[in-house]
């Protein structure tokens, strides 16, 4: 087994931005999880349905949960208060691949 970190986006107590406003912060959201993925600091990321309080997740192939953490607060949808997030730690198989 390998230890991964799954980070659960929540919603944030500040939704109530512009269209122009959330769309640029998504941009930068897209941005973040692409440079994280692209870094090597994450191997799979991807939203839920919307329909909960938990918005999305991604699997940080970091060795430390603090790591895990600080990557998670440089996010822009974090920054801005539209999401918010909790990290748990997560055992895979390793070489485990999603079919």
């Amino acid at each position: 087994m390998r230890k991964f970190w799954l980070l659960s986006y929540l919603s944030g107590a500040n939704r109530g931005q512009s269209k122009e406003e959330a769309a640029r912060i998504q941009s930068g959201h897209m941005g973040h999880l692409s440079a994280i993925y692209h870094g090597g600091k994450s191997c799979v990321a991807g939203p839920t349905d919307g329909e909960g309080e938990v918005r999305g997740f991604v699997v940080f192939t970091t060795g430390t949960r603090e790591e895990a953490t600080y990557l998670a607060t440089l996010d822009p949808a974090v920054k801005a208060g539209r999401l918010t997030f909790r990290i748990d730690a997560w055992w895979a198989m390793e070489g485990a691949v999603l079919k």
